[in-house]
């Protein structure tokens, strides 16, 4: 599983530019969401609506120890520009991105906007 700007794998993990940096105290912070988020769905039921859920999740909204919330009052310490997930398909698959929205004040990070589904048979 792989988002935009690293995989989530230990392997790559342990090679961070950020390792010891506030950064990467954040991110160990959200990504420790990831097993009670995969242990709720059933074993082979995890979806695409689950990866988007996932990503959304543990993307960065600012200085706020509830993940599952948006809230514009912690945007000003958040960072997250573009945030995808994607299924791998032969032939096919489907990529689902949301972009920031907006600037200075009325700025909204990715993971708090709305995604676009793109359907990448298009291009195999």
């Amino acid at each position: 599983l792989y988002r935009t700007n690293h995989g989530f794998d230990p392997e790559t993990i342990a090679h961070y530019q950020w390792n010891g940096t506030f950064a990467d105290q954040d991110s160990n912070t959200r990504y420790a969401l990831f097993p009670p988020i995969f242990d709720a769905v059933d074993l082979g039921a995890y979806s695409d609506d689950e990866a988007v859920y996932t990503v959304a999740v543990i993307g960065s909204k600012g200085t706020e120890d509830d993940f599952l919330k948006c809230n514009a009052s912690t945007y000003n310490s958040a960072n997250n520009v573009l945030s995808v997930a994607f299924r791998p398909e032969a032939n096919a698959g489907t990529i689902y991105a949301a972009w920031e929205l907006g600037a200075g004040e009325s700025w909204v990070p990715a993971c708090c906007g709305a995604y676009v589904k793109i359907d990448m048979s298009t291009w195999w």
